[in-house]
């Protein structure tokens, strides 16, 4: 007999009515009310810490990535620092240099293939007013009949562009070009004379430009001295001024290919000077129309030789796509439907506890009522029992197992790493269908497994370190004439295992050491960055690593061993070592290196508390 039927015999009866007490119908929805609230409390918070936790993760990589694009910038303009010191060489070594000799040794170069961006090499003549008509009749006799001094006009000083390689197309342009002419020009040209070093102009519009696709242009600048004479003060470098090897650069193709397959990931706009303006922007990576809201931003000065460059850096969608963002939104979808569940759940028990109530009250009022009616309350009691104990069986377990893994959410967040956590999302999804398989679902799922090696951090001096780890290896320097240089403050604390990261230092220095040729050169250095970690770089001037290898290291399952310079053996298991021990500090290495242009080393680590 059913409820229902009951009540309706015994309305028919006219004898007793059931009536259920207005508090106990209101008290039944109280509890799945503070049940939701509370649910959706915990996935708030939840939800909150994953998302800042994503926020810092894209914030640290942008940054990263903002080092990254200084560094490489840094990089393109040394090495063409170099090869104006390589055309200064010829000058050196001879008293006149032929125009042949010029082209020969730039040709040698492959400009177009192992240095883009770059316009061409050229020699930049200083000519004295008395000596012009000479100097242009000797430029005609050797096969340029049209040669002349340009811009016309009178003026103290007077040079003259003769050589400009590859000498064709755009570079033609220039020949004969008074650059001193020109007040920007002028100004790099002038500090690099006094300065005896490489000068960097300001934004300048090149004289090779032909009207399309103009682009802002900046020029390199190095002095030639008479030979044989001293240099050493101002006034004898403006006495004896030659003239200037210099290189033209069109911002556009300067930047080309500088970032690699991670390009799109930022918009990179640079600014000559400190103002940022549309008068002052030489580059912008990323066109008007390809512009959109951009979270992260990082504003930084570069200082060059005798000018400054503001390199202003953009995230874009496509770097904020790297870091994944799924799990807050899962971890939404998770917390609403385990409250409705669990509501569901209460509200059933709820209601149980109401019918309880209810026969209980009914049975205590009619328990002197004839034979039938006992009879019939018995086999309702009996139905009621049966019911309930099946709820009890297939709801309430399942509830005290969805209660386990919310608590466990609750106490263990901040320590799942992300893909332990889709799979526990994984998991409650499967339980929330699979209905009768919950409890052993939850039952296999098993604790993170601790290691066990032997790890004591402390403050330590890092610089007392690194001098440790030159001393390791000095002897062995010695005999390869490799001098070491430690470039790092007199002191600087940093938060380690002081064993761990000198077992990191000793092999990256042993490392360097086997693979720099004799009478290299080892530099060891660190940078404080603004989120309390220091940067240590070991540089070398060695053979250097394809990309092949690089992409090998590190990895227990890759052989990577090769013999040093001077034949010593490497297995690569000292490498694996160094990345377990700063992996173990919450630290990371990477490996910056090309094929016979050396390598560095850098790793990160954390900065002391109270050195």
């Amino acid at each position: 007999m059913s409820l229902l039927n009951y009540n309706r015999n015994k309305k028919q009866d006219n004898k007793s009515r059931i009536l259920i007490p207005r508090d106990l119908y209101r008290n039944r929805f109280i509890l799945p009310i503070f049940v939701i609230i509370g649910c959706w409390i915990i996935t708030y918070f939840i939800w909150d810490n994953s998302n800042t936790r994503i926020n810092n993760e894209l914030r640290l990589y942008f940054e990263f990535r903002v080092r990254e694009v200084n560094t490489r910038i840094q990089h393109r303009i040394g090495s063409y620092e170099q090869i104006l010191r390589g055309v200064r060489g010829l000058y050196v070594a001879s008293d006149n240099v032929r125009r042949s000799e010029f082209s020969a040794f730039c040709n040698s170069l492959h400009l177009d293939e192992n240095y883009p961006g770059i316009q061409g090499l050229g020699f930049s003549l200083i000519i004295p007013l008395d000596q012009i008509k000479k100097h242009i009749e000797a430029i005609h006799n050797e096969g340029f009949p049209e040669y002349k001094l340009w811009p016309v006009g009178n003026r103290e000083t007077y040079t003259s562009i003769i050589y400009l390689e590859p000498f064709n197309d755009r570079n033609l342009r220039a020949f004969g070009y008074d650059m001193f002419s020109e007040p920007i020009r002028r100004k790099a040209m002038e500090w690099a004379r006094d300065s005896n070093e490489v000068a960097i102009s300001g934004k300048v519009v090149l004289v090779q430009e032909i009207g399309k696709e103009v682009q802002a242009g900046f020029l390199l600048y190095l002095p030639v001295y008479k030979n044989g004479v001293s240099n050493i003060s101002v006034i004898e470098r403006r006495k004896n001024i030659l003239g200037w090897v210099y290189s033209p650069f069109r911002m556009g193709d300067f930047m080309e290919g500088l970032f690699g397959e991670y390009a799109a990931d930022l918009d990179v706009e640079i600014y000559d000077g400190k103002i940022v303006s549309a008068e002052t922007k030489m580059f912008d990576s990323q066109s008007p129309s390809g512009k959109h809201f951009q979270p992260l931003r990082s504003s930084r000065v570069m200082k060059l030789n005798g000018n400054e460059w503001t390199i202003l850096v953009k995230s874009t969608p496509k770097l904020e796509s790297r870091i994944d963002s799924t799990s807050t939104r899962i971890i939404l979808i998770i917390g609403i439907s385990i409250s409705i569940l669990l509501v569901i759940i209460v509200w059933l028990i709820e209601k149980k506890k109401m019918f309880d109530k209810i026969v209980e009250d009914e049975r205590n009022r009619h328990e002197k009522m004839v034979e039938k009616t006992n009879k019939e309350l018995t086999k309702l009691n009996a139905e009621k029992d049966k019911f309930f104990s099946i709820i009890a069986h297939d709801l309430k377990s399942p509830f005290q197992g969805f209660l386990g893994i919310t608590e466990q959410m609750s106490d263990e967040t901040k320590e799942f790493s992300q893909g332990e956590f889709l799979d526990y999302s994984k998991l409650l999804y499967k339980t929330a269908s699979e209905y009768y398989k919950l409890l052993e679902n939850l039952l296999e799922w098993a604790q993170i497994q601790n290691g066990s090696i032997n790890y004591m951090p402390n403050d330590v001096d890092l610089t007392g370190i690194v001098s440790e780890g030159i001393a390791s290896v000095r002897s062995v320097a010695f005999q390869k004439k490799i001098v070491i240089t430690n470039e790092l403050p007199e002191m600087i604390g940093v938060y380690a295992d002081e064993r761990m990261i000198g077992t990191v230092v000793r092999n990256l220095l042993s490392n360097a050491v086997k693979f720099t040729n004799h009478g290299g050169y080892i530099k060891v250095s660190a940078e404080e960055t603004d989120n309390n970690m220091v940067i240590v770089s070991i540089t070398d001037s060695g053979v250097g690593m394809s990309a092949e290898l690089i992409n090998k290291l590190f990895k227990m399952e890759e052989k990577v061993g090769r013999e040093g310079t001077d034949g010593e053996l490497s297995s690569g298991l000292g490498l694996l070592l160094c990345k377990e021990f700063v992996e173990m500090h919450g630290g990371k290495i990477s490996v910056e290196s090309k094929v016979n242009e050396g390598s560095t080393f850098s790793f990160t680590i954390s900065k002391a508390n109270k050195m």
